[in-house]
């Protein structure tokens, strides 16, 4: 059982002692591109939800809000 079931194409040589696997060498691509891109944007979308999740207020945002009120005060007068 050591012949193959019909002869090779034109210009390819049998060689059923180590084959060339293409279809392994594509998997391995898909997957290592696959995992990659899942986790990339697994923790895009984590950093984005902790991110609207977690109200940030920094001086600036008080800076503001404190101008608008005495803003709003002179103009009532």
């Amino acid at each position: 059982m050591s012949l193959p079931a019909l002869a090779p194409p034109e210009g390819v040589v049998a060689d059923l002692e180590n084959p060339t696997d293409v279809l392994r060498t594509i998997n391995f691509a898909t997957q290592a591109l696959t995992l990659t891109l899942c986790t990339t944007f697994l923790f895009i979308r984590g950093a984005q939800k902790f991110r609207m999740a977690t109200p940030t207020f920094s001086v600036d945002d008080c800076g503001y809000k404190k101008m608008l009120r005495v803003g709003h005060s002179l103009d009532a007068v």
